[in-house]
């Protein structure tokens, strides 16, 4: 039995063993260039045509982080743990809709390292600006000395070459053709002066000044075949996305995320939304949902531009699992309901297609020195019960092995809230969801300063931003704010997504989050029913607690 617990749930010695067996895998070469974690994220990136927007996603991502799981129990018995410590090592997951209302302030960074460490490294810089905007270093420093800018979006903007900024000198003046020209002006989904080459996660467990922590070795990023693979499945036209080449200098974990996190739903709306929207049913549509609602917006978020999250190496991020392993527990979720109301389509109608076994086939350096792409089948009914995942090792003849995953359900609450409420709130949660009332608990308004910059609502075919918004103050507690969109888009582009792709999912998002914010009534507004603002456990969870225990109450549960 795999018990995986919400990441605040985990004790200081859980996430210690866990923390060691990751840096264990990054450590420990698979290859003469390549770590075990490298191959983790290789596998994705290999298959990631097959395992995004298609009926893949979910049965294709549960697979994977099962075997990346078995991988680091393993790190785990290297690292000196008995077999039954070990195989108590498991992938934590982050109930962020727990946290709509201030994600970017969770203790979850802690662990993890900041989601945005804006502190530029200079070598980073260079590179930059000498591989993706073919400037030199002398050049970069004379503009630096006469315009007083840093080496990130203000400098690119001045007009310090022959009165014009970058972009247009170099098409302009030194005839590149626009194609190939990057566009990175602050209009493009900044949220601050530091991106474009995210800076690199230096704290937390596997930051690049942390003891003990494997990632940031200079020299060892990503290979040059690597970069060049990606560009080549990204663009098949050429024009190379050159943010990437900087992944090449270092080994670190790179971020950029947004100084105000959006996240799609709160947890109560994610709950109604499972068992009430008619756009959820059949797995088709669940996919859909999951996949696009929740998945993509995140990943923006978090990624930024120039992170690892935004892009197809986004497992090179241990904070993936966080995110990929909640997406699976409310596929559980699903699965569990649909099941008992009778609902369920037969799994075995969805195979999957062309999707290696298991992450651990990547490592057959025989096979994977005759054929890097190669793959296997599966059909997607062997890992739709988490409850019953086939996981057969091919060595073992006799019997046919089967894992169990079970997603521990007792989230301790978001750090501004007091633990006295923590049961109250999960009892609570649970009853008015079993008298199907959640809808009553109605959202609230939680209105944040828009951080500088804004977001981009348009691009051309070249990627460039032809409408940009202005943010104003943004409600963070509401689905259809402009933020969940931009993320989204953050993530498609990152992705490599075509610009009409990008719209019309886009359009296909907000009109079923319209649908979500449908099932309830209006907002229980910026105050109280005594004109007081929310507090702040109110503000992150995004619904009111006293509303929840007053329907509860009505309902006769009595704590």
């Amino acid at each position: 039995m795999r018990r995986r617990k919400e990441v605040h749930d985990l004790s200081e010695e859980e996430w210690g063993k866990f923390a060691a067996a990751v840096n264990k895998l990054k450590s420990t070469a698979a290859t003469d260039k390549l770590s075990k974690w490298d191959y983790i994220r290789y596998v994705h990136l290999q298959q990631h045509k097959e395992n995004h927007h298609s009926e893949e996603f979910l049965p294709w991502h549960r697979r994977f982080m099962l075997d990346a799981e078995t991988m680091i129990q393993e790190a785990a018995f290297d690292n000196g743990e008995d077999a039954a410590s070990s195989c108590a090592v498991v992938l934590p997951y982050w109930n962020w809709a727990l946290e709509q209302g201030d994600a970017e302030d969770s203790e979850v960074w802690t662990k993890y390292g900041s989601i945005n460490p804006k502190t530029i490294d200079p070598g980073d810089a260079y590179d930059w600006w000498n591989g993706a905007m073919g400037v030199d270093d002398d050049e970069v420093q004379a503009a630096v000395a006469a315009t007083g800018s840093q080496m990130t979006n203000d400098l690119y903007m001045q007009p310090y070459w022959n009165g014009k900024d970058l972009e247009r000198h170099l098409i302009e003046d030194r005839g590149y053709p626009a194609s190939r020209v990057p566009h990175y002006s602050r209009s493009n989904f900044s949220y601050d002066n530091v991106d474009r080459f995210a800076p690199c996660v230096k704290d937390g467990a596997f930051g690049s000044e942390t003891s003990n922590s494997a990632f940031g070795t200079p020299g060892h990023g990503y290979s040059q075949a690597e970069v060049d693979f990606f560009y080549l499945e990204a663009d098949p036209n050429g024009n190379r996305d050159r943010r990437f080449d900087v992944f090449r200098r270092n080994s670190c974990i790179r971020r950029a995320g947004s100084a105000t996190m959006f996240i799609p739903m709160n947890w109560i709306e994610v709950e109604h939304a499972l068992l009430h929207d008619d756009g959820w049913t059949g797995n088709s549509n669940a996919k859909a949902m999951i996949e696009q609602l929740l998945h993509d917006p995140v990943h923006g978020s978090i990624g930024g531009n120039g992170g690892q999250m935004t892009t197809f190496v986004s497992p090179y991020d241990p904070i993936f699992f966080t995110h990929h392993g909640f997406l699976d527990y409310v596929w559980d979720y699903w699965q569990q309901e649909q099941r008992d109301k009778g609902r369920v389509e037969s799994d075995d109608t969805m195979v999957v297609r062309k999707l290696q076994n298991s992450v651990e086939a990547r490592f057959n350096k025989d096979k994977f020195k005759q054929n890097p792409a190669w793959t296997e089948r599966f059909r997607a009914n062997l890992v739709a019960d988490s409850n019953a995942i086939e996981d057969d090792d091919a060595a073992t003849t006799t019997h046919q092995e089967v894992a169990c995953v079970e997603y521990v359900h007792e989230h301790r609450l978001p750090k501004p809230c007091d633990v006295e409420d923590q049961e109250k709130i999960r009892t609570c949660i649970a009853a008015v969801q079993a008298a199907d009332q959640l809808n009553a608990v109605r959202r609230i308004t939680n209105y944040r300063s828009s951080p500088s910059g804004g977001v981009c609502k348009h691009f051309d075919a070249n990627g460039r931003c032809t409408q940009f918004e202005q943010l104003q103050p943004i409600d963070v507690c509401d689905e259809l704010n402009s933020g969940i969109q931009a993320m989204r888009t953050s993530w498609l582009n990152g992705m490599g997504i075509d610009l009409e792709e990008i719209t019309k999912t886009n359009d296909e998002d907000h009109a079923a989050l319209e649908a979500v914010d449908a099932l309830f009534g209006p907002t229980l507004g910026e105050t109280d029913e005594h004109g007081n603002p929310w507090d702040q456990c109110d503000q992150t969870l995004c619904f009111s607690r006293q509303k929840l225990f007053d329907v509860c109450a009505e309902l006769g549960v009595v704590h």
